[in-house]
């Protein structure tokens, strides 16, 4: 606080530092607790120091002391700080600038009170709208949402938790996803990947529709993967029409980025080994996005 403007070159120096001297202190620890255990080992002390048998104890020694589970230990210390990083930066942003960015306080939150308060004239209200009247409603929606729920309109903690919970939501499937895929340490790696992304946190505070398309990006990429490995999968191709719809639902970006999934989608699917199968398959994937192709086509045209 006392050399820069802002808490995040602060707390990246700081998580910076954390990580370089725990790493330092545990490779340091394992090396003390290595030399003590290897001079008081059984095998060695009833070895002669010139013989073979001292030797073979010796090199087994260490290579029980080196074994994958300290490097484990390390992945899992990573993991833990990365996550820490990615919960606690957004919260300290948002309190910084508790109405967000610009698109939070020119669009998405004055959308949400319109949706919240305008009864049956939200349509003309938001016809007239200054800024992008035909963006979708997903974030707004779930503001509005939020406000019924808590009963108070312009909360900003609720409007704060719809962008927080998207984004742990992302951190957790990136997390979860690459755990299930690659096992710990490339769960590990997929968490620090992220939490050297300043935008990251950056437009959690901000309150931006980014997060929701991030989101919903992920979790069609996580699913599909997921469902190769499944022989019925039928109900988690359903799940990534949901994701491409979420897409669709979030913003204009979204759109386009729905209209790449699609055919990335059919050539996962639908492959020349069983074109039944995939074609059920398809049509499930159809099925689920038709709700989401419906409220956006009716938005826009309507």
């Amino acid at each position: 606080l006392l050399t820069t403007d802002s808490l995040v070159p602060g707390l990246v120096v700081e998580t910076l530092l954390a990580v370089a001297g725990a790493v330092f202190l545990a490779v340091r620890g394992q090396k003390r607790a290595s030399v003590r255990a290897w001079t008081d080992s059984p095998e060695l002390s009833q070895a002669s120091p010139a013989s073979d048998d001292y030797e073979a104890a010796r090199g087994g020694f260490w290579k029980k002391m080196t074994s994958p589970i300290w490097v484990d230990r390390l992945f899992t210390l990573s993991l833990i700080i990365s996550v820490g990083v990615l919960a606690t930066l957004p919260v300290l942003r948002w309190v910084q600038a508790p109405h967000g960015y610009w698109d939070a306080w020119q669009m998405w939150t004055p959308k949400a009170l319109i949706l919240f308060r305008a009864g049956g004239e939200w349509a003309n209200r938001l016809s007239t709208f200054e800024t992008h009247p035909s963006y979708p409603l997903l974030v707004p929606l779930t503001t509005a949402r939020l406000w019924t729920w808590v009963g108070t309109p312009f909360h900003l903690g609720a409007s704060f938790a719809n962008s927080y919970a998207y984004a742990m939501s992302t951190l957790g499937v990136v997390v979860g996803a690459t755990g299930l895929f690659g096992g710990k340490r490339a769960a590990a790696v997929a968490a620090a990947a992220l939490a050297a992304v300043p935008a990251f946190p950056a437009w959690t505070a901000a309150m931006y529709a980014d997060l929701q398309v991030s989101f919903h990006v992920v979790a069609l990429t996580a699913l599909l993967a997921w469902s190769a490995t499944t022989p019925r999968s039928a109900g988690l191709v359903a799940l990534a029409g949901v994701a491409i719809g979420g897409m669709l639902w979030s913003k204009n970006e979204g759109m386009m980025l729905a209209m790449a999934a699609f055919p990335a989608v059919a050539v996962a699917l639908v492959t020349p080994f069983d074109w039944r199968r995939g074609g059920i398959t398809a049509g499930w994937l159809v099925l689920a996005t038709a709700p989401f192709l419906f409220c956006l086509f009716h938005f826009k045209l309507v």
